[in-house]
């Protein structure tokens, strides 16, 4: 019996757990897009709905999913960003999609986890989460 209960905990806590990291669906609200493109060794970031470029570093308002479609330009590469969540692999030629939500306002320090190079150990990326108000004029401030 103790083994049925426990599984029984378990799943009632962990399938919403990891239904809140899935990517959205099209059409389930509004999400915020970032596409991040991988390059031996910098990530190209690109906000497909304001049409914002940055180089090594994302924007994004706390307490919100994102949706971040990853993809590689050239080697294997591995997003990853320790205290957002997991990481994931990014191959030539396919794009996967990764939801990050930041728990609180601050900077938080990401890299690539995948050897792909010379230049591997300096492609860092931080990612900046804002209160939603921040992050609305730094996107204004951005679009003039």
């Amino acid at each position: 019996m103790l083994p049925i209960v426990s599984m029984a905990v378990i799943l009632a806590f962990g399938i919403p757990a990891g239904n809140s990291m899935l990517p959205s669906t099209p059409g389930e609200g509004d999400v915020l897009r970032v596409n991040v493109t991988a390059y031996q060794w910098h990530w190209d970031v690109h906000y497909p709905d304001s049409d914002i470029r940055l180089v090594d570093e994302i924007h994004i308002p706390a307490h919100t999913a994102i949706d971040v479609h990853l993809s590689s330009a050239d080697v294997i590469h591995s997003f990853w960003v320790p205290r957002l969540g997991r990481k994931l692999d990014m191959f030539p030629g396919r794009t996967n999609v990764l939801r990050l939500l930041a728990d609180a306002p601050g900077v938080y320090r990401g890299q690539c986890a995948e050897f792909c190079g010379t230049g591997h150990a300096h492609m860092k990326l931080t990612v900046i989460a804002h209160s939603n108000e921040d992050f609305r004029r730094w996107e204004e401030g951005r679009d003039e």
